[in-house]
């Protein structure tokens, strides 16, 4: 398993892990029961405090999207995709109801917002 982490990005290390070990469960390059590296392993390959893989770890795990037991380390969870589409879910639809509220606020008309999401959904330039 490949994971790149860049130390200069504003997002802290630790959700880089995170972000990159969803995306490679989500475009299936992980299945689920799968291994992943231990904490050492992937602190070495990285780099970092093993600390930080830690707490990566721990989190995917308080959210479902992989199990740790000793003595087996961490494995993708069962129920992993699912968990993921769930959580892209509430952050989706917290990002856009905060823009919408904005764009309510300023009176912009449905449609145009509908066509705006049209354009960036086809990847087109607004």
């Amino acid at each position: 398993m490949q994971i790149k982490i860049d130390p200069h990005a504003p997002l802290p290390i630790y959700a880089q892990i995170m972000t990159e070990i969803t995306s490679h469960i989500a475009h299936k390059f992980l299945s689920c029961g799968e291994t992943l590296p231990s904490v050492r392993q992937l602190a070495v390959q990285l780099e970092i405090n093993s600390l930080t893989v830690q707490k990566a770890y721990k989190m995917l795990e308080n959210e479902g999207i992989i199990v740790i037991r000793k003595g087996v380390g961490a494995t993708v969870s069962d129920h992993a995709l699912t968990k993921i589409k769930e959580n892209l879910g509430s952050d989706i639809f917290k990002e856009l109801g905060g823009v919408l509220q904005k764009a309510k606020n300023l009176g912009v008309p449905r449609k145009e917002i509908l066509a705006f999401l049209d354009t960036l959904w086809e990847g087109k330039e607004p």
